[in-house]
């Protein structure tokens, strides 16, 4: 959109209101059909693999996995720093909370889930 403005834009010698009128409806009818269009191809699409990255995908399953089955937050804030992550330890929590890999009980969480963590072996030719 941005692109097609800049090009009508260029068109003009030039601009006064009126051209500018004319530009941002183009512009935004361009953008709206071409929106509508992708989403009546790809939008199906991109949804089922947002679903399935979503279910295959575990934020930071890493430090998950070294956190013991009952923790706290001073636990997992040590965890994040050591595996160098810099998300605060109240995202990570709300991720695992929503996921539904841990649940509160009173100051401390427990792993009520067990993830796989898949590790891929690499072969590199040469």
């Amino acid at each position: 959109g941005f692109r097609l403005a800049m090009v009508c834009h260029a068109l003009y010698n030039t601009i006064g209101k009126r051209e500018q009128k004319i530009i941002t409806d183009f512009v935004l009818w361009f953008c709206s059909v071409d929106l509508r269009n992708s989403l009546y191809q790809f939008g199906q699409r991109y949804n089922d693999l947002q679903e399935s990255a979503k279910k295959q995908n575990t934020p930071h399953n890493a430090v998950f996995e070294k956190m013991a089955d009952t923790f706290t937050k001073t636990d997992l804030r040590v965890a994040l720093q050591r595996a160098f992550v810099k998300t605060p330890v109240r995202a990570v929590v709300s991720l695992w909370y929503k996921n539904k890999l841990i649940e509160k009980r009173g100051d401390t969480y427990v792993k009520i889930k067990k993830i796989k963590v898949q590790i891929y072996n690499i072969i590199l030719i040469y």
